[in-house]
């Protein structure tokens, strides 16, 4: 896996551990940006859901953020 990847997957899998108003102020990678990332390099639907949920976004936010992430 190309070193590049593999951090950005990182990044995109902390993202995921914070809010909206967390990853914005930290610049980079937002949340939807991340969904689309993890999704098209294996996570499924569910992972990604189940993840969220346990960051502790509202059903609204987890169907808000994927719809935004145009999966």
């Amino acid at each position: 896996m190309d070193i590049f990847l593999k951090h950005q997957l990182r990044i995109a899998r902390n993202t995921l551990k914070l809010s909206e108003v967390g990853a914005s102020i930290l610049g980079g990678m937002t949340i939807p940006e991340a969904i689309f990332l993890l999704h098209r390099n294996g996570w499924s639907i569910f992972k990604l859901i189940t993840t969220l949920q346990e960051q502790g976004h509202s059903t609204q936010d987890i169907d808000r953020l994927i719809t935004e992430s145009k999966l």
